[in-house]
Parts: C-alpha cells; structure tokens; sequence
C-alpha cells in the first residue's frame, strides 16, 4: 500500500491541531513497517520528523503562510501523488485537493465550529469560499476522519446528503509524558511566582468562552478570597483584544496571568503543578487540553457541551457553558474540598489513559487499508 499524508498545514506554534498531524505520523512509523508513506511537508519543519522508517519518505515541498500552503495544497501534491501512484492521499486538516487523480481520498475534520459558531471564527474562515472548500472536501472525499461522535453527528447533521458511512470516528490521544509530578520534586523556578494557581491551555480566541472564566474567576474571588490566581497558556489568537481589556480591570489585574506560549516541556510543568484545570470552551471536537491536564492528575472542570461532554463525563467536573455561577461554585469546590480533587484526579487519570496515539494511528491505517 502507498500513502501520503499532506502535513504543510503544520504551523511553528503548535496548537491541538498541529499535535494530531505530528502524533499522526509519528504513531503511524511506530506500528507499521509495511506501508509505504509519502509524508509532504513544509520546508522548515524537516526536522521535526527525524527517526521514521525506512518506508517514510519525508519530501520538502512548500513554504509557511496561507499562499503557500494553498499552492502546495491543491498543485505539488496532487502532481506527486499521480507520479508517485499514491493508493491514498489522506490530507488531515479540513481540505482535500480539488484534482483527484486516480488516488482514495481521506479527509480530517476536526470541529464543524466555522459552520455552527461564526462569530467566534475570523472573517477569512467564516467566508463563502472557507466554507465552501470545507463542505466540498467532506463531499468528494472517500473517507471523513473525525475526533469524536459529536463531530460525526455534527457533519451529518450540516451535510445530511454525506453517506454516514463514510464518517470514522477517530479519537485523538494524549501524549504519555502527562504524568503527575514526582512529589519529591520541587515547582521549577519558573512557576513559583505563580503558585498556587488555576490553568487555562488553549488558544485565547472568543470560542474558548474566556470572558465566562474570568467573570466566574472574579465572583469565586469576591466570595471566597482565593489564594489561586488564573494562569492562561495559549498563543494570542483573533479577538484577543477583549479578553486583554478584561484582565486590566482592578480586580484581575494582579491575579491573572496571560503567560503566551510555552514549549512542551513548560507546559508539562504548568499541567503538574496547578491546582485545577479549567476548560470552559463553548464547543470542541475532542478537547485535548483538559485530558492532557486530568492524565498528570489534575482535578478538571469543563463546559458541559459538545465533545467534552461525551470525553470528560464521569471524571470531570461539568458545568453549563453559560452559567458564570456555575463555573465559580465548580471552582470554590473543587479548591475548597481535598476529598473532590482527589477523586477527580483519580478519575480523571483513568479516563485520559483510554486515549492513545497508537489507538488514533491503528483507526487511521484501518481506513487507508478498507479503501484500498
């Protein structure tokens, strides 16, 4: 069997996103020496796939930036798939190329947000054209991998003339360097200023509900006095702008933290030593932040909506997406009663243990090898 994989969406902040089309190739090399894989990359990230097999062959073929993407996209690629004779060109972020050879085709969706939250997306991705390329690939692909049964049932209900068949659900999975802390350890000097702290980890853009958790954060701090403050990690994405503007009011602006990106290892840092994890998203298609946070044992709290719902029931802490007391009552019990933190990162370990990168990449290899 001969594959490519079209991965110059790649991005150099590495968002959940990025995190599937690394893992992807990665797992893939680890479980399976037979196929023969074409992975088409952006120029700068060749070093980022160091140590495949020998049946991965990893072809620099485009540059950063959204032109760039588009022209590798819809024209290098599909003349190499035709002179390489791909049986699959699995293309795993929202569009296929609109010239299909004689190649199967796989798409991955990874929500259907731009369709159902317009006004949380910006102007570019929530435009006809956007839309339009997002609704054609499900169409004309063979096959549509999605992350949980909410975006499945999401793309059927948007595309109700798209087979249901043709919509795999595959789960992502969580890295198995989240674990809790050593306890003999001690915070890395990085974190103590910041200690005790609630966390944040997501791009900081209206869908994430931020102005919910800092409205929830400020009424649990008006009732309780937290000695927590709020940490947000995530790179400053579209809308920004309103989330900064409420974080400089007088009672946020000494006790909540916009630290920006950080590299994987900080991250891991920021996961062990947090005292709750808070995901108030009001929609995801997997939501890989608040499992990453309940595999190092941290007590989690998240909306109760779409893909969160359906992943955190049982071993998280689920509150309405658009209850601000809600959220604060979650937060005053979760940092006030030793007994619910400690059952839910227990829970929370269990469940984030059933999601894998090698469960992700055998679903992904079942399906090039049904279609071929």
């Amino acid at each position: 069997m001969n594959v490519g994989i079209d991965v110059t969406p790649l991005s150099p902040i590495e968002t959940g996103v990025d995190r599937y089309l690394l893992q992807l190739i990665h797992s893939l090399a680890r479980i399976d020496s037979e196929t023969r894989y074409t992975v088409f990359i952006n120029a700068k990230d060749a070093g980022r796939f160091g140590g495949l097999g020998s049946n991965f062959s990893i072809l620099p073929i485009g540059v950063r930036g959204r032109a760039g993407r588009f022209i590798a996209q819809q024209a290098i690629v599909p003349a190499l798939a035709r002179s390489r004779r791909l049986d699959v060109l699995h293309s795993p972020s929202f569009f296929i190329p609109h010239f299909q050879g004689r190649a199967k085709h796989v798409v991955t969706i990874h929500d259907m947000t731009m369709f159902t939250l317009p006004n949380c997306h910006t102007r570019f991705r929530r435009s006809f054209p956007f839309l339009h390329g997002v609704s054609e690939s499900i169409r004309r692909s063979h096959f549509v991998i999605v992350p949980s049964v909410f975006v499945r049932k999401e793309v059927a209900r948007l595309l109700p003339d798209v087979s249901e068949e043709k919509i795999k659900v595959t789960p992502f999975g969580v890295d198995s360097e989240f674990q809790p802390a050593d306890g003999i350890a001690s915070p890395p000097a990085c974190l103590k200023d910041l200690l005790p702290y609630i966390l944040f980890v997501g791009t900081i853009e209206p869908r994430k509900n931020l102005a919910m958790l800092l409205e929830a954060y400020r009424t649990a701090c008006a009732i309780n006095g937290l000695r927590e403050h709020l940490v947000l990690i995530g790179r400053k994405g579209w809308g920004f702008g309103a989330v900064e503007k409420q974080i400089q009011t007088p009672e946020l602006r000494f006790r909540v933290h916009a630290v920006g990106h950080v590299d994987r290892r900080k991250l891991l840092h920021f996961y062990q030593h947090a005292s709750a994890f808070v995901c108030p998203s009001i929609e995801e298609g997997f939501g890989l932040s608040p499992l990453e946070a309940m595999a190092c044992g941290i007590p989690t709290i998240a909306t109760e909506t779409s893909s969160l719902k359906e992943n955190l029931r049982g071993a998280a802490m689920l509150v309405p997406c658009t209850s601000v007391s809600a959220l604060a009552d979650a937060l005053l019990a979760v940092l006030s009663q030793p007994e619910t933190r400690t059952e839910l990162g227990r829970l929370g370990r269990a469940r984030a243990h059933e999601f894998s990168w090698e469960n992700t990449a055998r679903k992904t290899l079942e399906c090039y090898r049904e279609l071929v």
